[in-house]
């Protein structure tokens, strides 16, 4: 487990089953050469985690707090793991492509993600659903650019939450 900022500009930075790195800080934590490779956990809880193209590939959880932004400097993103948060991922305009799971807010919120996005067939995306106003009472996923979808769309109520027809 590691907390704080991280500040790397050569070499590898893996985080391994069952290892956490946890960036806390309001600033920039930056990968700026070598690849980060994920099949832990990655939770950015603040400030803006700065990936280059060395993040082609998303294999375990990467948790984007609420203010926090993941910025991959206009490289697109293929997520075979858990995406998840209420913060931005910022492709530049580029796509995600999501082949496992991708699961907006933490019961209800959103994610942003600045760019495409596009549903492999083994891909999932998980709503949250207690009502009626999208980021308060269920999740949303917000993108900017364009969306194709394929996959499964799972769908949890929560809170004893209820549909009526006209919802």
């Amino acid at each position: 487990t590691f907390s704080g900022v991280l500040a790397q500009s050569s070499g590898d930075v893996s985080v391994g089953t069952g290892g956490v790195l946890n960036l806390l800080n309001t600033g920039a934590s930056n990968v700026t050469g070598g690849t980060l490779s994920n099949i832990g956990t990655i939770q950015v809880q603040g400030g803006t985690l700065n990936v280059n193209a060395g993040f082609p590939t998303n294999n375990g959880t990467l948790d984007i707090g609420a203010g926090a932004t993941v910025l991959t400097n206009g490289n697109p993103l293929t997520n075979e793991g858990i995406l998840r948060g209420n913060g931005t991922l910022d492709l530049g305009g580029k796509t995600l492509l999501n082949n496992k799971t991708v699961a907006p807010g933490t019961s209800p919120g959103t994610l942003m993600i600045n760019g495409g996005y596009t549903q492999g067939p083994t891909g999932v995306l998980s709503i949250d659903l207690g009502g009626t106003t999208q980021g308060a009472n269920h999740d949303l996923l917000q993108i900017t650019g364009n969306a194709m979808l394929d996959g499964t769309l799972r769908v949890q109520y929560i809170g004893g939450y209820t549909p009526a027809p006209a919802d």
